[in-house]
């Protein structure tokens, strides 16, 4: 029973790391945002390029922060499959392969891995929205462009989507790694019952 405790207890906080994370790039997102919402012209090439660049710095930090909460629900997916189960030495290959009788385990392996999924699209959203920057960043660089005021419009509305897009993930990826911390909490809250009795 102690391994039991032991997984749940390096499980919960795997799970709480992925929230902490995800909470942290999405403030970065948030602060992107608000600089995102502001126009971009080329008239006012030297500032909107100084803008976007931070705006790009601002998406890096919420990348890592992203990264990171998608490696930390993989450890925790992980660490959860080996605890999950009689046979540590031999963890199942998949939640589905969790004995039933642990029904709160394969919950919170289940949102975990879901966890995992939003952080990891969330990630690609900030990829997505960085090259929509990239691309507005050198079209700044063409001042006699026809229409660039146009372009620039285009490349930062997508940029926008893709960065709301990563923001709801991002949320979507706490809550799932909270509810599966609850979860990891019942399963540890029946063993220590289960053991007592």
């Amino acid at each position: 029973m102690e391994m039991a405790a032991a997984w749940t207890v390096l499980v919960g906080e795997r799970a709480v790391e992925v929230v902490v994370r995800c909470v942290r790039g999405r403030r970065e997102l948030a602060a992107a945002a608000t600089l995102l919402a502001l126009p971009t012209h080329a008239a006012d090439a030297p500032l909107a390029r100084a803008r976007l660049q931070l705006v790009r710095s601002m998406l890096s930090d919420a990348s890592v922060e992203l990264a990171l909460a998608a490696s930390a629900a993989t450890a925790a997916e992980l660490l959860a499959l080996r605890g999950a189960t009689d046979h540590p030495a031999a963890p199942p290959l998949s939640v589905h392969r969790v004995p039933d009788g642990d029904l709160f385990a394969r919950f919170a392996l289940s949102l975990l891995q879901g966890a995992r999924g939003c952080a990891d699209d969330a990630c690609d959203a900030v990829q997505r929205c960085g090259g929509h920057l990239r691309t507005a960043v050198n079209l700044l660089g063409c001042p006699g462009l026809h229409g660039i005021d146009g372009f620039l419009d285009a490349e930062r509305a997508a940029a926008h989507g893709d960065l709301a897009a990563a923001k709801n993930l991002a949320l979507v990826s706490a809550v799932l790694a909270i509810t599966a911390h609850l979860f990891v909490c019942l399963a540890e809250s029946r063993e220590r019952s289960t053991s007592s009795a």
